[in-house]
């Protein structure tokens, strides 16, 4: 989240002297280091982020002094809005101003989050006086609650970029670009909220920075492959990878007699990611090495030849378990007040249950992304429950199926509908009408014998 947070502290007087802007809210305000003026009293540093703190209906704005050249000028920060924006509920960042108020009259450029109807996305307008003037729109879409990282290039030529990461990480992707030249000079850079009661305190920034283009050097890596299938991987590299490259199958290789993939798919929902697929099976238990050469990140920097080893495991009958149950969660004795399953891995394997179901009863829901390693446990739960469970691997499943409180019948079966475990408990096993009454789990007492 403090992308910037270092570079404020060793290149304020720098950045102030060229007429740059840094802030990552470090200090803890916004009064100096740069200082914000405007609305001063319905904003606040809330865990080092600008935060709206207002009430009713109106509009707030804070500014900072700029003067950058806007021939070959860069901005990024990180804006998140805790709400589904609309005609009274948006938020601008003004890129460029000749006036410090913003509320009124003035030159400039600002991007816009949030509009009437339902197709919101961000976009780039022109301001003359009052007159609003639309040079770029982007593709994501921002119709409820988002939280994205948004870059705009302008170069010498007047061609305004932007780009956006929907994650709100630094892998951007370009969405839109258009040439203005109307006005040519700055003075101010800042946000603007138009809200009503119930979203007075809910627009977030951070990591403001103006200046230079800054250039990326530094070539993608690997992050993780990942076996999602017999016959294919996915992997994940550290920042969005050049189309072409990255669908160039020439450019992975398995050993083992695998070869190269017969397809090799860059994902349209995270550009970091490409998924291959192989003619060839993997061999359950086998250690593998993927070799990538060649793909490129956006900006043209290539990979250094990545080889990295993974291992495909083809879960059987009892690796994973039902090893703990919570069934009645209320009254709370030391535990979230949400109904869980807990599973054991207790293979000697990495496993991931994407694509798994767990049925209790008769009702069955899919169990998303996740990575139990060997030996581990993970808490199958509410998709509004898995945040209570920190310092422990969990996973929110959407419509997380009733654990009924007097009993029923737990299965588990991996994506290709293999049994792997099943279990009908009762509370009769507590053997203690107080726990039974509420807040205690049950657990497994010999997993080693199921």
């Amino acid at each position: 989240m403090k992308a910037f947070r270092n570079l404020a502290i060793v290149l304020f007087l720098a950045c102030r002297a060229y007429g740059q802007v840094t802030d990552a809210f470090s200090a803890g305000n916004f009064t100096a280091n740069p200082p914000w003026t405007g609305n001063d009293t319905d904003f606040v540093i809330s865990v080092g982020q600008l935060r709206l703190n207002s009430s009713g209906t109106d509009t707030s704005y804070l500014a900072t002094a700029n003067t950058y050249t806007l021939s070959n000028c860069e901005w990024n920060f990180w804006i998140r809005l805790n709400f589904s924006p609309s005609g009274n509920n948006y938020g601008r960042v003004y890129l460029v101003s000749d006036q410090q108020d913003l509320s009124g009259s003035l030159n400039g450029y600002y991007l816009q989050f949030g509009e009437a109807l339902s197709n919101d996305q961000v976009e780039l307008f022109r301001q003359n006086g009052t007159a609003s003037t639309s040079v770029c729109r982007g593709t994501t879409l921002i119709a409820s609650a988002f939280t994205i990282r948004v870059k705009v290039t302008r170069d010498a030529s007047g061609l305004w970029t932007l780009l956006i990461d929907p994650t709100g990480g630094t892998n951007y992707v370009s969405e839109a670009s258009g040439t203005d030249n109307t006005i040519s000079t700055t003075n101010f850079f800042g946000v603007s909220c138009r809200y009503t009661t119930t979203n007075a305190t809910q627009f977030y920034f951070d990591d403001f920075y103006v200046g230079p283009i800054i250039v990326d050097t530094a070539p993608p890596v690997i992050d993780s492959v990942n076996v999602t299938s017999p016959n294919s991987l996915d992997v994940f590299f550290s920042e969005t990878v050049d189309l072409a490259t990255s669908q160039t199958a020439i450019n992975y290789s398995v050993n083992n007699l695998i070869g190269n993939p017969v397809s090799a798919v860059r994902s349209t929902v995270n550009t970091a990611l490409v998924q291959l697929t192989f003619s060839q099976s993997f061999q359950s238990g086998t250690t593998y090495v993927l070799t990538t050469s060649n793909v490129q990140d956006v900006p043209g920097n290539s990979i250094i030849t990545s080889n990295d080893t993974f291992v495909f495991y083809l879960p059987q009958y009892f690796d994973v378990l039902v090893n703990e149950i919570m069934a009645d969660e209320s009254p709370a004795v030391s535990l979230p007040l949400y109904e869980y399953v807990e599973l054991h891995n207790r293979s000697g394997y990495e496993i991931n249950l994407k694509d798994w179901t767990i049925t209790i009863g008769s009702n069955t829901k899919t169990i998303p992304y996740v990575k139990v390693p060997a030996d581990s446990f993970v808490v199958l739960t509410s998709t509004a429950g898995a945040p209570f469970y920190p310092g422990v691997i969990s996973a929110g499943v959407t419509s997380f199926p009733s654990v009924t409180n007097t009993g029923n019948t737990i299965t588990i079966r991996d994506s290709s509908g293999n049994l792997i475990h099943s279990l009908a408990y009762s509370d009769a096993w507590y053997q203690d009408a107080a726990k039974a009454d509420g807040g205690w789990s049950l657990e497994m007492i010999d997993p080693a014998n199921p």
